[in-house]
């Protein structure tokens, strides 16, 4: 407990809230929960608690939190003052109300084999049964069709048909047959910007000579240097012409003499980020002092604590993983000839 809750209290102060951080607060926690959970089975009388319907508790307690949800994820949402609840709900409200007190009354009479430590378990199952959807869609998913936190940042799957199509129209052929003025240029030139994750990709393809990763910047950028290629001098005719170009978006937008005779593509996605909607807006903690932060951030914590929207949202991503906003992307364009 101590090691979760330093480390939590370090990276709170030093702004550090990346998901996968979160391995080093909850390990502590994962090996103490195992250990009480361990200790509520023992502590179980099971053939007692069998014997006098104790075991009910163990899906009474479950299937309330779950009516409870359920209401609780309908009231919050926007169709009217009473937010989307109907007699239904308030049906399954009641019901949820009559089963938590049956749970009750069976952890009351079973006391003495163990009957809170069975409606525990149950309500420990339910969370299981939570965390393996999400850990199965985390660990199982391999495109960015599904937004998990978890994962936070990750490649497009634009990059990946990205190199689908460059392997079976250039990669495929021998450097030979590409042709022999191939120093400096390549066949395919990608803007050095987007070298993460690309170049898991396409490793062997620049090792082989058909690819390499280049700077397209102008001289008013930022990490321009004599090597960069503005695009804006057109190549002579006998000068060799790479046969794709991938650049970043902010690099896609000239009109520069050396993209005439290229197709432009439809904007792809190279890196994705987690939307950050939990974060208070326009917060800018390098500049705040702390005691200005923590006030802006306990004030951000009261609006979003009463507000609907901000618990159907949390409740939609919690129980469906639904999430309104996209994925913060990082975009490149492929040219082509």
């Amino acid at each position: 407990t101590i090691w979760a809750g330093v480390t939590f209290l370090a990276y709170t102060l030093a702004s550090e809230k990346m998901p996968w951080l979160l391995v080093n607060i909850t390990l502590p926690l994962i090996f103490l929960s195992a250990k009480f959970l361990g200790d509520l089975a023992e502590s179980v009388r099971w053939r007692l608690a069998l014997r006098r319907g104790a075991a009910a508790s163990f899906f009474l307690a479950p299937l309330a939190a779950l009516g409870g949800l359920f209401f609780l994820y309908a009231y919050t949402g926007n169709a009217g003052d009473d937010g989307g609840i109907s007699g239904q709900h308030w049906a399954v409200l009641a019901g949820s109300a009559v089963v938590l007190a049956a749970a009750a009354y069976l952890v009351r009479i079973t006391s003495n084999a163990g009957g809170g430590a069975v409606a525990a378990l149950g309500m420990a199952a339910l969370l299981l049964g939570f965390g393996i959807w999400s850990g199965l869609r985390a660990a199982y998913t391999f495109d960015d069709s599904n937004r998990e936190i978890l994962v936070y940042a990750q490649g497009g799957s634009d990059l990946r048909e990205t190199f689908a199509s460059l392997e079976d129209r250039v990669f495929s052929q021998s450097l030979e047959e590409a042709g022999p003025n191939l120093t400096p240029r390549r066949v395919v030139e990608v803007d050095y910007d987007i070298w993460y994750p690309f170049q898991w990709y396409v490793r062997d393809a620049e090792s082989s000579g058909l690819l390499r990763f280049t700077c397209f910047k102008v001289e008013d950028d930022d990490g321009w240097n004599d090597s960069c290629n503005s695009l804006e001098t057109p190549p002579a005719d006998d000068e060799f012409k790479p046969t794709s170009l991938l650049l970043t978006a902010d690099h896609a937008g000239r009109s520069g003499a050396e993209l005439e005779g290229y197709e432009k593509s439809e904007p792809l996605h190279s890196l994705l980020w987690f939307p950050e909607t939990y974060r208070r807006p326009s917060e800018a903690r390098q500049d705040e002092e702390w005691k200005d932060e923590l006030k802006k951030d306990l004030g951000f914590f009261k609006d979003v604590a009463t507000s609907r929207g901000a618990w159907r949202s949390a409740l939609g991503y919690w129980i469906f993983r639904d999430l309104e906003q996209d994925w913060f992307t990082g975009d490149y364009y492929q040219f082509d000839r």
